[in-house]
């Protein structure tokens, strides 16, 4: 497993400077601003008290225990955090919240910039409900006009994972005798469950509901953090703790300051067009469900073109009475043959269609390094391009009839790591669910519903049949391996396997090296315009060395003369066409040349579109965006992958979940960043449009659109130390667009 980067680097100070330099000192600073923090003498509260006291925050925290408040003043007051002051207060008592409020107004002129609430206990419901639910929403209505009043107001809520993820399965798997405390945990389980999730819909609502006054609000779930208060009793039993650490990928339990690390920069007016988000600071443990079998490997067949399967389906159907049901012999991954298929079917149904479900899948369940451009192009177009295809070819059919059903049959894989499938599989399935969403928009006003359905494992031919490589000695299939078959089923709620007929029918303690970047290299692609431009800059403004590439020579000339007046003279460039699977690989080598073989950062930032309707795409166009979009990034992973390994300390955007769980080995973290609309030169053409960027701002809560370095800001995050736990994570900076509820419709 992974070990932290305990490099130092840079002292805060000397960071402050540099960035002051650059005219970014007031977007990564909390100097001026004022914040209380509930439960702030213990734990992560602690831990963020001391973040935010670092940055810059005027504090005000409390606590029931008086001694312990007490004791956290003078050391605090030792540490030189003279701005930190406290309250004894009980937040179960509404009577005490409203007091400590008075309070907080009256320290801080009536003014409040950030409020961080922490969940705090585990005891029986009615408590529970007090403490961690009420106390959190009621602190937030009182605080509501300081927070208004300041003009940048943040809520932070600190949750528990249980908020996104059931872990009874966990705790159940361990031999309860043995730990009394795991015994509680058991019995309030579902109450935390349900009162951290209610936290968590707290934070999007009030995310919506107050961006109107400039107040931000998102949550923040940890993973198991070691030296609280409230895990110690757990984590000190060494059978729990290495139960919870061979279900994370990076492999350890994270620490107080990585959570704090979150919360300080989400504070950030660098973050100020992030909210209504929930990211969670696990090590990955989200995104990989079936921890106990990471290291699978091999290849799967799996045939769709069988025309005496074909033929002994088709009598059994008739044998029960299904005469109705006929048959082709297709193999999907030809264009030719789906054009036929559809022919066929038209000419059969009448030119008419009800119902479309596009059902075929296929996987080369390898390690990522040992895909091959092969593997890729048939994986992708077998799961990916049919469906795309068929569905443009369907959708006359489809419209003709009056209501029409297209279900794309995904998988679990598509949404969480499942390891050992393969992560161009994974890929595809993650395609294919965002492709159901934009078919079900483009295509409502046709009256076409457009759906997507994602198994987990089910017993089928691809599961029984796929085979792979066990401790890389011994060639086993999936389902009918014991070993296996008890991993997938120890982590399944119900404790089996799908059936068919059910488808039929979800370290460092030092400050200075966590929040700089000094002595790291990157590399992001497409860095000339637009979002890859402002990251550039960011990356550089904190001191990376940086290489980036662009297709137009004259663009990145400039580019780079316009960096080198700014002072950035540790940024080059190269002209590549990332399209071109050369070009690539000549790109990677010249990176290994110049930084000598290690590289800590890779952006895959290029991204084009083409405005056309789906009916209207060629597959020059879908050629194009995909290897533009999808297949650049992969490769550049893979090519990327010895030289991120090397640094010790890598980090990737893009391809996340996936990658996040097989390379955490490797100390590679990997996590995307998905912005809403941001004033770039891919989107400004529509922004032009006086209607089209209203319609665009009435759906989104800040009730604005983006700018590039409000992407960058927590690109530049993610790369720091300060996010050495967060792994895996999609993180949206969309103005709370997507917790917004609506759909949104063009003009």
């Amino acid at each position: 497993m992974g070990e932290r980067n305990q490099d130092n680097i840079i002292n805060l100070q000397e960071l402050m400077a540099q960035a002051n330099s650059n005219g970014k000192d007031s977007r990564w600073s909390l100097h001026g601003m004022t914040a209380l923090v509930t439960g702030g003498t213990k734990g992560i509260g602690y831990a963020i008290v001391e973040e935010l006291a670092e940055l810059g925050a005027t504090i005000h925290t409390c606590s029931r225990n008086e001694v312990q408040l007490n004791d956290c003043l003078s050391q605090w007051k030792m540490k030189g955090f003279d701005q930190v002051t406290g309250s004894v207060c009980d937040v179960v008592s509404k009577a005490q919240r409203e007091e400590l409020i008075n309070k907080v107004s009256s320290l801080f002129h009536g003014k409040l910039n950030i409020l961080v609430t922490i969940e705090n206990t585990t005891e029986d419901y009615s408590f529970i409900m007090s403490t961690n639910l009420e106390s959190a929403y009621h602190f937030s209505q009182l605080a509501h006009p300081l927070l208004k009043v300041s003009g940048a107001g943040n809520i932070i809520l600190c949750l528990l994972l249980l908020a996104l993820y059931h872990l009874g399965r966990l705790v159940y798997m361990l031999p309860q005798k043995n730990y009394n405390c795991v015994l509680q945990v058991e019995d309030c389980d579902s109450s935390l469950h349900s009162i951290s999730g209610a936290m968590n819909q707290l934070a999007k609502n009030l995310a919506c509901e107050w961006a109107k006054d400039n107040i931000r609000t998102n949550s923040v779930a940890p993973w198991f953090i070691i030296r609280t208060p409230l895990t110690e009793p757990l984590l000190s039993n060494q059978k729990f703790l290495e139960a919870v650490n061979s279900r994370c990928p990076l492999g350890w339990t994270g620490e107080p300051k990585e959570v704090s690390a979150l919360v300080a920069f989400l504070c950030f007016p660098a973050a100020s067009y992030i909210t209504g988000q929930t990211i969670c600071v696990n090590g990955g443990f989200t995104v990989c469900y079936c921890g106990g079998i990471v290291g699978a490997r091999g290849i799967c067949t799996y045939l769709c073109s069988n025309q005496n399967q074909l033929n002994d389906c088709l009598n059994q159907w008739k044998t029960k009475g299904f005469h109705q049901v006929t048959g082709s012999v297709c193999d999907l991954s030809s264009r030719a043959q789906r054009h036929e298929l559809i022919n066929e079917v038209s000419s059969q149904f009448n030119g008419k269609l009800n119902i479309l479900i596009n059902n075929v899948g296929t996987t080369e369940a390898k390690a990522t390094l040992d895909c091959t451009a092969e593997d890729f192009a048939f994986v992708t177009s077998t799961n990916l391009e049919s469906s795309y295809h068929l569905s443009q070819l369907a959708h006359p059919l489809l419209k003709a009839a009056g209501a029409g059903n297209i279900v794309f049959i995904s998988s679990v894989a598509g949404s969480v790591s499942v390891a050992g499938i393969g992560s161009i599989y994974a890929a595809t399935k993650g395609a294919v669910n965002q492709l159901a969403r934009s078919f079900a928009c483009e295509w409502g006003k046709d009256n076409i519903r457009v759906n997507s359905v994602a198994p987990w494992f089910i017993k089928t031919s691809l599961s029984a049949d796929v085979r792979f490589l066990v401790f890389e000695f011994s060639s086993v299939s999936f389902l009918n391996n014991e070993q296996f078959s008890n991993a997938v089923n120890s982590r399944t709620p119900l404790g089996r396997p799908g059936e068919p007929e059910e488808m039929a029918q979800a370290n460092s303690d030092c400050k200075d090296s966590r929040w700089s970047l000094h002595g790291m290299t990157a590399l992001v692609t497409g860095g000339t315009k637009g979002i890859g431009y402002a990251i550039v800059e960011e990356l550089a403004g904190l001191g990376a060395t940086i290489h980036t590439c662009s297709r137009n020579e004259v663009q990145l000339n400039d580019c780079l003369s316009q960096w080198k007046m700014k002072g950035f003279d540790q940024v080059t460039g190269s002209v590549c066409d990332v399209v071109s699977k050369a070009q690539r690989e000549e790109l990677i080598n010249k990176v290994s040349s110049l930084f000598h073989g290690k590289l800590n950062i890779l952006i895959n930032n290029v991204g084009t579109t083409d405005l056309k309707p789906a009916i209207e795409s060629t597959t020059e166009d879908y050629s194009f965006i995909m290897s533009t979009n999808l297949e650049s990034a992969y490769h550049f992973s893979q090519l990327a992958h010895p030289l991120l390994k090397a640094s010790g300390a890598g980090a990737i955007n893009q391809l996340a979940k996936n990658l996040a769980c097989e390379w955490a080995k490797d100390n590679i973290r990997t996590n995307s960043v998905a912005p809403w609309f941001i004033r770039t030169p891919l989107v400004e053409s529509l922004l032009s449009n006086q209607n089209f960027l209203e319609a665009v701002n009435s759906r989104c809560p800040l009730g604005r659109t983006g700018e590039p370095k409000e992407v960058s800001a927590l690109v530049a995050f993610l790369c720091f130390p300060a996010a050495s736990y967060i792994t895996g994570q999609t993180i949206c900076v969309d103005g709370g667009f997507t917790v917004n509820g609506l759909l949104f419709q063009g003009p």
